[in-house]
C-alpha cells in the first residue's frame, strides 16, 4: 500500500511549455504537498545541525560563549547607536524649530547692501 509520503517522494512535476510575447517559456507545476514536505525535511535538517552544532561536548561550551558574547556586543553597540541617533534627531528638531521661530525678512525690509 502506498503512502502519502512515498507518492510525494516519487512524484514529478509536471512540465508546461507555452508561449509568451513570442517566447516559449517553460513552467512547472509542484503541488503544495510536494514543497510543504521539502519545506518541513529542510527545517528538521537545520535544526538537527544547530543542535549537533551547539550540543557538542568538545567545543559546543566555546559555542555557546561566543554566541552570548556576540549577542551582548550587538545589544551594547544598538543601544549606544540609538542614544546618538536620539540626540542627532532632537538637535535637529530644536534647529529646525530655531529656523521657524525668525522668519525671514521681506527683501525690501533689508538694508540695499544686504539684499540679494
Amino acid at each position: 500500500m502506498e503512502t502519502q509520503t512515498d507518492n510525494m517522494l516519487t512524484q514529478t512535476p509536471e512540465i508546461d511549455l507555452h508561449q509568451n510575447d513570442g517566447k516559449t517559456v517553460a513552467s512547472s507545476t509542484v503541488t503544495s504537498s510536494t514543497t510543504n514536505f521539502a519545506l518541513i525535511f529542510g527545517a528538521g535538517v537545520a535544526t538537527g545541525l544547530l543542535a549537533m552544532y551547539f550540543l557538542d561536548p568538545t567545543h559546543g561550551r566555546r559555542r555557546w560563549s561566543l554566541v552570548r558574547d556576540k549577542s551582548l556586543k550587538f545589544g551594547r553597540k544598538t543601544a549606544i547607536y540609538s542614544t546618538k541617533y536620539a540626540r542627532h534627531l532632537r538637535n535637529r528638531a530644536q534647529g529646525f524649530k530655531a529656523m521657524m521661530s525668525h522668519p525671514v525678512p521681506d527683501r525690501e525690509a533689508l538694508a540695499p547692501e544686504h539684499r540679494y
